[in-house]
């Protein structure tokens, strides 16, 4: 096989692989943090809230944590470390990559179905702020 061919081969499975993803996710929030953490469940605009220490499995879209929203793709697990930062756990590294892609924090609600979450988000910023 040539070169061209390789690589032709290689963008056409990485450019299916970050198209063709699951429509739901499986994939669980670990909240490693010492704070309350809120998820996006995939098919609710009701935040999950999540203690320290705790586990959230089911499918989801994203999770409020230390003031901001992190949104993932579908099947990633995220870990909420203790500094309250958002991180994905993924093997797959094309996965790995949609989630540069598609995945991170979120400046503003892209709909009204993540305004419940982003203000969870804005009462742990206050929080924050007030506690010094």
């Amino acid at each position: 096989m040539s070169k061209q061919n390789l690589i032709m081969k290689a963008s056409m499975a990485l450019w299916l692989g970050v198209a063709i993803m699951p429509i739901s996710s499986y994939a669980d929030v670990i909240n490693d943090s010492d704070q309350t953490i809120y998820v996006k469940p995939e098919s609710s605009t009701k935040p999950v809230e999540v203690k320290k220490g705790e586990e959230y499995k089911g499918p989801q879209d994203g999770v409020a944590a230390n003031g901001k929203v992190f949104k993932n793709i579908d099947g990633s697990d995220v870990e909420v470390d203790k500094h309250g930062t958002a991180k994905v756990i993924q093997k797959n590294p094309v996965r790995l990559l949609a989630e540069e892609v598609r995945g991170g924090y979120l400046e503003k609600s892209p709909d009204k179905g993540w305004d419940p979450v982003f203000s969870k988000a804005e009462q742990q910023a206050k929080k924050k702020l007030s506690n010094g």
